[in-house]
């Protein structure tokens, strides 16, 4: 059988197509090395930030828009919850770079908001320390993803409308020929009109020619247990980014009723491979973050009762790789931290590009001209 688009990784960006353009009537064929849902992907570790308000870059708060609209409309179709708008809270000093970017945000997109002094901080959110001359703005249109159940609503709805999807199945290479394209397995060969490559951190290993412009990038995340005193509930507790003292922690309120996560953008050393990842961090790399948590958070334990240690592709320049290699092959890796919550307006203009129709959403600024001329 020939089919219309393999798309290879199941993560969100794969998942999210592989539904899209099943939608849309193509014969879908998605691949994936692992379980359909598995801890080594980009979206794991459970949850997700998710933010109107974006520090990165006012650019892309349209996409945000139309993610933000995808993901109210999967939550109401999913009989557990998907998305908790708590609102998102960001910490840190007026002339920050993450506050002027997310008032820049703000400001061009007319996006609702609380602004708060410090004073007004340490009231509206008793559970966040040492606030001394910081202070918050709070997106109110901001929230948590369950990003891992999110991903496996999205493999069920794509493949409720036609596609097939393959597990446990690695992808050891492909190449385009005079007809389309041509993906092998471990286990077979497959022809299609059109290829996806959505791999993440083991793009460099199926793409050797990203390695120079791509990271592979360790993330530990940690858990730690209330004191059930201090109010973390996503009622009272938004999930927050704090840049404070040169430190930047990010985390989410208390969705197991036990414990918050919390995670910091500190010393990420880059790993060679995915598979050189270490399965726990140890030394400074636990100890550093443990001491930041209680230094900024009220009633928590001293360490993590469990954490994890997860990656993701950066590019350079920090913004995600979406182009064509090559005539039928396109490639959406690297997303660099944004992936998640950009995935339902990402894989639109995505599958439009398949269709060699104008995206729906602008991919200029992620097109791999700026690192090197592909041989489309």
């Amino acid at each position: 059988m020939k089919y219309s688009v393999v798309i290879v990784g199941l993560g969100a960006i794969g998942s999210y197509l592989a539904g899209e353009l099943a939608a849309r009537g193509h014969s879908v064929l998605g691949i994936e090395q692992y379980a359909p849902v598995h801890d080594r992907g980009g979206y794991s570790g459970e949850s997700r930030l998710f933010r109107m308000a974006y520090h990165e870059g006012a650019e892309y708060v349209p996409l945000l828009k139309y993610s933000r609209n995808y993901f109210i409309d999967l939550d109401t179709r999913h009989p557990a919850k998907l998305f908790h708008q708590t609102g998102a809270l960001t910490i840190g000093h007026p002339d920050g770079v993450g506050l002027i970017g997310v008032q820049d945000s703000i400001n061009n997109f007319h996006i609702d908001f609380e602004a708060y002094d410090a004073e007004e901080l340490r009231r509206r959110y008793p559970q966040h320390a040492d606030i001394t001359d910081e202070i918050g703005i709070l997106d109110k249109q901001g929230g948590v993803l369950y990003s891992d159940a999110i991903v496996h609503q999205m493999q069920q709805e794509a493949k409720a409308a036609g596609a097939e999807l393959h597990t446990h199945e690695e992808v050891v290479g492909f190449e385009e020929t005079a007809r389309g394209v041509k993906v092998r397995t471990v286990r077979d060969t497959y022809k299609a009109d059109h290829l996806i490559v959505c791999t993440g951190v083991w793009s460099k290993t199926l793409m050797p020619e990203l390695g120079p412009y791509v990271s592979i990038v360790p993330i530990s995340l940690g858990w730690y247990i209330t004191n059930g005193v201090t109010d973390y509930a996503p009622s009272s507790f938004p999930g927050f980014i704090r840049e404070s003292n040169g430190s930047h922690l990010y985390g989410f309120p208390c969705l197991d009723g036990m414990t918050v996560k919390v995670g910091n953008v500190g010393n990420r050393s880059e790993v060679p491979t995915p598979r050189e990842l270490p399965p726990r961090a140890s030394g400074p790399a636990l100890r550093e973050p443990a001491q930041l948590v209680t230094r900024y958070l009220k009633g928590v334990t001293d360490g993590p009762a469990r954490h994890s240690m997860h990656m993701d592709l950066f590019s350079q320049d920090h913004r995600p790789i979406i182009d064509r290699l090559s005539g039928r092959i396109i490639v959406a890796t690297a997303f660099s931290g944004h992936g998640f919550k950009l995935t339902p307006a990402l894989g639109r203009a995505i599958a439009d590009l398949v269709e060699d129709q104008e995206p729906a959403f602008s991919l200029q600024n992620f097109n791999l001209s700026r690192f090197f001329e592909p041989s489309v």
